[in-house]
């Protein structure tokens, strides 16, 4: 089975990413014939390139005239959907959706874990450290997933086959870059749709509402920052990023997005092209 996985962000021209994406669909366009399944992963594909859409596509439809095998698997921030609509593709009602949203606790515990021991690694954390671990990934997939291959690589690099108290500065340390990046990519996407003033009067109104705000409040401070778009269609577009979502306690209310985005971008203001 060939299994291909890339970004499909967007980004400049002269970006490795965006070229090393182009390339490898491209390279799967020009064959002659798919004789062994494939899966083609495209991470990022709320903000997805037309081209790269179009290829894939056509890739799509080739498997199936060839009658072989083919797997698309596409992630990104809610806005996935809205963005592949715009492409017209036949098959997105038909897709599978999987939500991925916070875990409790326990699925947190276990999500980070476990992993270790099906490796043969084991885990020789004290309660409090545990705890501290925990709390570092805010019970976000994304960072369970980062935190848990940093402290994986740590052990791996003293040639240990057990997670100990002394890794875990090691491990944060990658993991603050891994998700300062990621704050970076977020922040770029917001600025780069003009959004960066609504963006962070929704994380005053958010952080002052401990992480929690009501539509009206949000609407209001939306509202104040832009006389070119309606606030119902700027507060879409940051769900669509992830930077809010809608509250499961209730319809009247937001909740903050990706973990400490909002933070993140309150403390960069001085920084941001407004």
């Amino acid at each position: 089975m060939l299994g291909v996985g890339v970004s499909a962000e967007r980004q400049n021209t002269d970006s490795h990413d965006a070229v090393g994406t182009e390339a490898v669909v491209q390279s799967l366009t020009k064959r002659r014939k798919f004789s062994s399944p494939t899966l083609l992963m495209l991470d990022e594909a709320h903000d997805l390139d037309r081209e790269v859409g179009r290829m894939a596509l056509a890739i799509a439809s080739r498997m199936k005239a060839e009658k072989t095998p083919f797997g698309l698997v596409l992630s990104g921030t809610p806005g996935i959907r809205r963005r592949l609509a715009e492409f017209d593709i036949w098959f997105i009602e038909s897709a599978q959706l999987v939500r991925v949203s916070r875990l409790d606790n326990e699925a947190t515990r276990k999500a980070l874990f476990e992993p270790f021991g099906n490796a043969g690694c084991t885990i020789e954390l004290t309660k409090d450290e545990t705890d501290r671990v925990l709390e570092w990934t805010q019970n976000y997939p994304y960072f369970i997933q980062e935190l848990g291959s940093m402290l994986f690589s740590a052990a791996k690099a003293k040639g240990e086959n057990h997670i100990t108290g002394d890794l875990l500065p090691i491990a944060k340390r990658e993991f603050d870059l891994a998700t300062e990046q990621m704050y970076g990519q977020r922040i770029d996407e917001i600025v780069r749709r003009g959004l960066i003033k609504p963006a962070l009067a929704v994380a005053k109104a958010s952080l002052d509402g401990a992480g929690s705000v009501s539509r009206k409040d949000l609407y209001n401070s939306v509202g104040k920052c832009s006389d070119s778009r309606s606030p119902e269609d700027i507060l879409d577009e940051f769900i669509d990023l992830g930077f809010i979502s809608m509250s499961a306690k209730s319809s009247q209310r937001y909740d903050a997005g990706i973990p400490a985005l909002m933070n993140n971008i309150v403390s960069k203001e001085g920084d941001l092209p407004t």
